[in-house]
Parts: C-alpha cells; structure tokens; sequence
C-alpha cells in the first residue's frame, strides 16, 4: 500500500542501514565495546527533493559489488509516484540512478517496488500500476534503460516482493520468484516466476488458503533451490495488527508447496508512534 505523504518509511533498518553503508569497510570493530560492530558515517545516496521512502536492496548473486536500491517515491511538486532506482558498480563508493525507473509507460507507475538482480546480472523490477495489478520491468545495463512494462497480474494487491535463486548447485539457478497477498477474501498469498529474466512471467498461482488475512510476503532462497515465503496473519479490522506468521516453502520450484499456516504466535506493532512524529510501524516478518 502507498503510504500517505505525510508518513514515514517503514522501519526496515536492516536495509536501510545497508542502503546508506559508504563501502564494505563501513562496519568497524571497538575494541570497547566487546566486539560490536558499529556503524560508520551514513550518506544518501542520491540526494534528491523527492521523497524516497521504503527502501530495499539487493546484491548481484556472483559480484558482491554491484548493489541494485529501490525507494517509493513521490514528487511532492507533482504528487507523481514512482520507484527510485540507484545502483553501484563498485561496492557503494559511487551511486548512480533515477528517482523514476524509466520503463514505458512512465505515467502508469505506482510505487511499491520489489527487485531482484538474477544470474546474468538483470535488473528485475516488480511495482504496482496507475490501475489494480502487478506490473514487471527489466534492465541489462543496471538500470539506466529499462523494458517496457509487462503485466504479471490484474487483480489488487498490495507490494509484492522477489528473490532470486542465485545458486550454481540448485535445479532451478536463475529463476526468479515473487509474491504478494491478494487483497480480496481470503486474502492469500500468491506467487510467480520467471526463467528468462522478466522477459515472460508463468500465470499467479496461489500459495495457500488461510483462515485468517494474510499481509506481507518474504521471499528467501535456502539450499538445494528451496524457495521460502512468510507473512503475517493479521486481525480484521485497522491498523491489522499482526497476530501469527505462516510460512510456505517449495522444493520443486514452486510446483508444489508446504504450508504453515501458524509457525509461530506474535504481538503486532501496526499502527502509529506519536511519540515519533506518527512514523507508519508494522511486524511483518
């Protein structure tokens, strides 16, 4: 779901600490402080006036240099939304990029990026579209030109997310996963792949068949080609507070999959902190 202007980006600190790491050596070890790593300066990457907003990065399979980031973003000037686009070649000592990916048609873009970068070094990028859907784009260049857009799905749901399977050993090396949560009852999680880069997408299956709303989606590779997803099973009603996680994994490269509906119980955090400027907080796994 687009956040509103006024909201903050989600705290995925994790990547966003990533996002703005100046190089590899930005972790260094205290002698006092028995072995913590601690962060060194933080920069941004590519300033901007437009607001860039849940942040997500990805790293090629086989060259740990190259760093492919998305944003949200929103060009308060215009209210445009669309998905930030930054990449480095060289490990993050240098960034380059577009507060827009640029693949046709540019007006139809909606945010909510999810990308992946696959055995060949394509750029894959998943969003959302002017109208219900998930829409893919690809890139041979990192990034600076992109395909035109290509429709995965026409149903509504919100962010969807890839991964991509970057193992030499695995049966499925180079296929490339995402997955999402359809927003109409019971509110599953569905998935896709692509073998070709993003060129061709198989037809949404779905994943399982819930009792309660599901939100989120994460995707991890595991050994052997096993492709794995959570989300969270939320309450009902606003902010859909999360109350379990399900996961589902697939080891015949989503022909088939294992479904928990219930791996574990938790206390969502959905909602709001006033007590930081009303930032947007969620659990999702």
């Amino acid at each position: 779901m687009i956040p509103y202007v006024l909201l903050l980006q989600r705290l995925r600190w994790l990547l966003v600490g990533l996002m703005f790491l100046p190089s590899v050596n930005a972790f260094s070890q205290n002698p006092s402080s028995r072995g913590m790593l601690q962060p060194g300066p933080n920069f941004r990457i590519f300033p901007s006036p437009v607001t860039q907003t849940e942040t997500f990065i990805t790293r090629h399979p086989s060259d740990p240099n190259v760093l492919f980031v998305s944003a949200n973003t929103i060009d308060l000037s215009t209210g445009f939304i669309s998905e930030g686009v930054y990449a480095t070649t060289d490990g993050g000592q240098t960034w380059f990029g577009s507060d827009t990916c640029k693949g046709a048609p540019i007006g139809f873009h909606r945010g909510d990026p999810g990308i992946a970068i696959d055995k060949d070094g394509r750029f894959i990028l998943i969003r959302l579209g002017f109208s219900p859907g998930l829409y893919s784009h690809f890139s041979t260049d990192f990034g600076r030109t992109w395909s035109p857009q290509l429709t995965i799905a026409t149903n509504d749901q919100d962010r969807a997310t890839l991964v991509s399977d970057g193992d030499p050993t695995s049966p499925f090396y180079g296929r490339t996963y995402a997955a999402w949560v359809r927003f109409a009852p019971p509110f599953p999680v569905f998935f896709a792949f692509t073998d070709d880069g993003g060129a061709t997408w198989i037809s949404p299956a779905q994943v399982n068949q819930p009792f309660q709303r599901c939100a989120g989606g994460e995707l991890a590779m595991g050994p052997n080609g096993a492709v794995h997803i959570t989300w969270a099973a939320v309450t009902n009603v606003s902010p859909f507070t999360e109350d379990f996680v399900g996961h589902a994994v697939s080891t015949d490269g989503g022909a088939t999959w294992q479904v928990t509906e219930n791996a574990f119980n938790m206390n969502g955090i959905a909602g709001t902190l006033p007590q930081k400027g009303n930032i947007r907080v969620n659990g999702l796994p």
